[in-house]
């Protein structure tokens, strides 16, 4: 609950002053960029959690397969944000 509040709180907190310190046009390209970088990002994940979830529940009790699972998923998710970087790089301009 604590982690949520603080989730809501942090941008109520941050946003005036980025708006003062960014002015207004400087604050609709950084606003822009993030979206775009959202949608990366989204895209990176590709519904590893829920999968990885299901894969690892699968095998919990053979170490062998819980460990190879693991490394597939990580390496999956490593390969995907290493794709997604390289995207976000070629597509938003500074």
């Amino acid at each position: 609950m604590l982690y949520q509040l603080v989730n809501l709180l942090i941008p109520l907190i941050t946003l005036p002053y980025l708006t003062r310190v960014l002015n207004a046009d400087n604050m609709g390209v950084y606003t822009y960029n993030f979206t775009i970088i959202s949608y990366f990002l989204i895209f990176a994940t590709l519904g590893s959690n829920i999968y990885g979830s299901r894969k690892i529940a699968y095998v919990r009790n053979n170490l062998d397969d819980l460990s190879k699972n693991f490394i597939e998923i990580q390496l999956f998710r490593t390969i995907m944000v290493i794709v997604t970087l390289i995207l976000i790089f070629l597509k938003v301009k500074y």
